[in-house]
């Protein structure tokens, strides 16, 4: 079977452990550079797929479940972690071999930058980043040119831009209030007595004392509760404009009869 139909083949299969458990679904595939043949995949593990393991195929078995590999799901989530997507390095592949108990394959010289890469997703190989654009058209092998752009992202952070006290204070008003009072005073009243008789009365000083009174005013004060005064903070939105350069990278075409090759 072809390489690029193998990688078709295996590429979203369902991988399941040595006891039968689901690891998860093929996400990439891993071509040894110097024999092409699909040699790792990796699978999604961890909470909600999160993460990307890498897993050895060299001894995995195909059934009516999908791709059977030697290896509990434990051991495939604990492996080594490998940003997935690029050239994996010789020291890589070795901490991946020693930790899943494998040989390690021998290696010719020229092969120590890059052993192993991802197969694009129609199976094919893309060629080593570090082999010329040439040499590599020549091969039949399509040259890419990865164009980057600076994207402006914004984002917001709370500050304090001031504080407010609340302070109660205490003013002094004068306040007028008209209370009637009452006091007593002496009322006299004369009656002549017209039935006396002579000798009915004795000449003698005497006194007598009567006691008066008056309302006095008293003033009292209290303290009565008279409002409720609710102080909230409310948040108000308003827009406000942006502006900001972003470099974006542009790519030419240029023949060899331009004046720009010189």
């Amino acid at each position: 079977m072809k390489t690029r139909d193998r990688v078709r083949e295996l590429m979203n299969t369902t991988v399941t452990g040595r006891d039968g458990t689901k690891i998860g679904t093929v996400r990439q595939i891993y071509l040894n550079d110097r024999t092409g043949l699909p040699e790792w995949v990796t699978v999604h593990t961890g909470w909600f797929g999160n993460r990307e393991s890498f897993v050895p195929i060299t001894d995995a078995t195909r059934d009516q479940d999908g791709l059977r590999v030697p290896f509990d799901r434990q051991l495939i989530k604990d492996a080594p972690h490998v940003h997935a997507g690029q050239h994996l390095s010789p020291q890589e592949i070795n901490d991946l071999y020693r930790y899943y108990g494998l040989r390690t394959p021998d290696r010719p010289r020229e092969q120590a930058q890059a052993e192993m890469k991802p197969a694009g997703p129609d199976g094919t190989r893309p060629g080593r980043p570090d082999q010329p654009a040439a040499d590599r058209a020549d091969q039949g092998e399509p040259v890419e040119v990865v164009r980057s752009e600076e994207r402006m992202s914004v984002s917001k952070r709370e500050e304090e831009t001031g504080r407010v006290r609340i302070r109660k204070s205490v003013d002094t008003e004068l306040e007028r209030m008209e209370v009637e009072v009452g006091h007593e005073e002496i009322q006299i009243e004369r009656e002549p007595i017209t039935d006396g008789r002579p000798g009915g009365a004795a000449l003698e000083p005497s006194e007598q004392e009567i006691i008066l009174h008056e309302e006095r005013i008293v003033v009292n004060k209290e303290a009565v509760p008279v409002e409720r005064v609710v102080i909230r903070k409310q948040t108000v939105a308003d827009k406000r404009t942006v502006e900001d350069e972003v470099r974006k990278e542009r790519i030419d075409i240029v023949a060899p009869d331009d004046p720009r090759a010189h």
